[in-house]
């Protein structure tokens, strides 16, 4: 069965069961994690409180455009949507003992306010860690913006690396491409070595891979017809992953087949540091357009 017919996360249930009482939220729990349900006429959205990260995004008329494993820990990250890693990307660089992707991720953040504006949901969120403060500003509507706003609130200078860690959603990754990034210079994390992209992007294989590019990214998806185009700012680089055929134990084959990770990043291709009282902005913003095969 191909990936596109499975149920990937439970969602659909969860929005039938859930009583908004002329609100465009209500509150949710599943797998033990707390869950903020929204809806108004332009889209469905699922975030959880743990991580502030966005499960599930899907515009009215659409295919969903995240992806989310239906296999959550009981404790830990959740595999898909938009995980935030902050204040670190990968392992930390020192205590290699500290959560992997930074406390972002496995945190509960506070939900500041949640506002409707024009045809577009607001949800700012905050999370302080140490001296590092972060706030999560997301747009919800027929398309979503994430903006990470990171403030060093000690005395101190602040190394800073991050990444919105998007998991989209595809047909099959065999019918999967991402075509802006031809021609940019790469860090093959599989075999450490620096290389230059050749072409589209194919997702039919294990990829790790750090580009060097300020560029906006574009997804093709050649079955669903359908591109998605990520733009980025405060951004110097951008990260493709995907486990290859064999999967992961959240995320065996049939599943991870249905997605493609395609990351908006920052510090990794220089190292940022932030100075007391400085703040940086990191900004991804989706949209979708038909995709016209030649």
């Amino acid at each position: 069965m191909s990936p596109c017919a499975q149920p990937l996360a439970p969602f659909a249930a969860l929005f039938a069961q859930a009583n908004f009482n002329q609100s465009p939220l209500a509150r949710s729990h599943w797998q033990g994690r707390e869950l903020l349900l929204l809806q108004t006429a332009n889209m469905q959205a699922v975030v959880s409180v743990q991580g502030a990260q966005l499960l599930h995004f899907q515009p009215t008329g659409e295919r969903p455009w995240l992806w989310c494993s239906t296999l959550w820990p009981e404790k830990g990250p959740i595999r898909g949507g938009v995980p935030v890693c902050w204040p670190w990307f990968g392992p930390h660089a020192s205590d290699k003992s500290l959560p992997a992707h930074g406390w972002a991720r496995i945190s509960q953040w506070q939900l500041l306010d949640v506002l409707l504006e024009g045809e577009a949901l607001l949800l700012n969120w905050q999370l302080r860690c140490a001296d590092y403060q972060a706030q999560l500003q997301m747009r919800l509507g027929q398309a979503c913006s994430l903006k990470l706003i990171t403030q060093n609130l000690g005395e101190q200078a602040l190394p800073l690396s991050q990444a919105l860690h998007a998991y989209w959603q595809v047909s099959f990754i065999d019918n999967a491409c991402e075509t802006s990034l031809a021609d940019a210079r790469y860090h093959d994390k599989l075999d450490d070595e620096h290389k230059q992209q050749l072409g589209a992007v194919r997702f039919n294989q294990p990829l790790d891979r750090v580009y060097f590019a300020e560029k906006a990214l574009c997804l093709h998806d050649s079955v669903w017809h359908r591109q998605l185009l990520i733009d980025k700012h405060g951004s110097d680089s951008s990260v493709l992953w995907h486990p290859g055929r064999q999967g992961l134990a959240d995320a065996p084959p049939v599943l991870a087949a249905g997605f493609v990770c395609a990351e908006v990043a920052d510090g990794l291709a220089e190292p940022c540091v932030l100075q007391p009282g400085e703040r940086t902005e990191l900004i991804m913003t989706a949209q979708s357009a038909p995709l016209v095969l030649e």
